[in-house]
């Protein structure tokens, strides 16, 4: 059975995204022999961002004997820590997430590795599915997110806000919960990045099928030569 590592940046995803995996994979996708292990946990996105440290993380990764593949998660805000040493701006996740992949090239991995940003946290992908939330946090039925949800900068607030009183969105709780209640579909048709993290896990695939090391999403330039662009 492949096996895909997850790199995420804290400890409400080391138990949130498997779950999202597992179903996008099962429910979606219809592919029932990857295995997700446990992810690495970075313990904060600045220690992705910063120099060499993503880079550490993939190497560890790649160095599991199991490991087939390799997906890292991180939120689009996370971009901010390295505005400054290069051509990003806050409001483009695809350029950022090119960004993360250019530096993962140079490793000359040995197996897949893909990038997906969530824009701009992975709460927002539960502000598509609000419907289906007041299963998992006490959020009021009929709630519902005015708008595109990804311009909303911190879900996380916006759903706190919302909770009966005396109530706190806790990531490490309510995160795990609340995946299991999404609705795959209501957040794909919603979000761009949740569009992108279905493409990367068939991206893989692929990879896996045709015994071929990619790294995605990478600039058009990098194209012939490892992965493609998204």
């Amino acid at each position: 059975m492949p096996t895909l590592i997850p790199i995420v940046e804290g400890d409400g995803e080391v138990r949130a995204l498997p779950l999202l995996l597992r179903r996008l994979f099962h429910e979606v996708l219809q592919v029932y022999d990857i295995n997700v292990a446990q992810p690495k946990n970075a313990h904060g996105c600045g220690n992705l961002t910063a120099s060499d440290q993503l880079e550490r993380f993939v190497k560890y990764a790649l160095l599991e004997p199991e490991c087939d593949g390799v997906l890292v998660l991180i939120d689009n805000d996370a971009v901010e820590g390295v505005i400054g040493t290069n051509e990003l701006n806050d409001t483009c996740a695809p350029a950022f997430a090119c960004y993360l992949a250019t530096r993962i090239h140079h490793l000359s991995p040995t197996k897949p590795v893909v990038i997906v940003v969530a824009r701009w946290e992975y709460e927002s992908w539960f502000l598509a599915s609000l419907d289906t939330m007041n299963q998992a946090i006490s959020i009021p039925q009929g709630t519902a997110y005015p708008g595109d949800i990804e311009s909303e900068r911190s879900a996380k607030g916006w759903i706190d806000r919302r909770l009966a009183p005396g109530q706190k969105y806790l990531e490490t709780r309510d995160q795990v919960r609340m995946t299991a209640h999404l609705d795959l579909r209501a957040a794909e048709l919603g979000s761009r990045s949740f569009r992108r993290l279905k493409h990367a896990l068939e991206q893989l695939i692929q990879a896996h099928e045709m015994n071929q090391v990619i790294v995605t999403p990478l600039p058009d330039h990098y194209a012939d030569t490892l992965g493609e662009s998204e």
